[in-house]
């Protein structure tokens, strides 16, 4: 009989803040059940390294999922080029390059600090 890992998470940011939206986005009832949406996302951009921690795969093994993490990655970035009008990659660099819009998450240090 396999035994279960029990995870809680709660996080309470402030509602005007870019982790508080994130969240407000999470909540509402979509299509992907919230548990499946955020399972699936955590897996994208950790599952490979959790299970090469754990140690029980092959080398093979482990790289074919670390191959689907970076192809599901992948798919993402192009919903998120094509949802937002981006026309390429290139423009993150032009955005940087000017100084533009980079996400300031220091509001949300304290939180991350202080999940139960």
């Amino acid at each position: 009989m396999s035994s279960r890992i029990n995870f809680i998470f709660r996080c309470q940011p402030e509602h005007s803040c870019e982790y508080g939206a994130l969240l407000d986005f999470i909540n509402q009832e979509t299509e992907m059940p919230k548990k499946e949406l955020i399972l699936t996302t955590l897996a994208c951009f950790w599952l490979p390294f959790a299970l090469d921690y754990r140690g029980n795969i092959s080398k093979e093994d482990l790289r074919k999922r670390a191959l689907f993490a970076v192809y599901k990655l992948k798919l993402h970035i192009y919903h998120i080029l094509n949802s937002f009008d981006i026309a390429q990659i290139g423009d993150l660099q032009e955005m940087n390059s000017k100084g533009s819009y980079i996400p300031d998450f220091s509001q949300e240090d304290s939180i991350l600090n202080n999940l139960s």
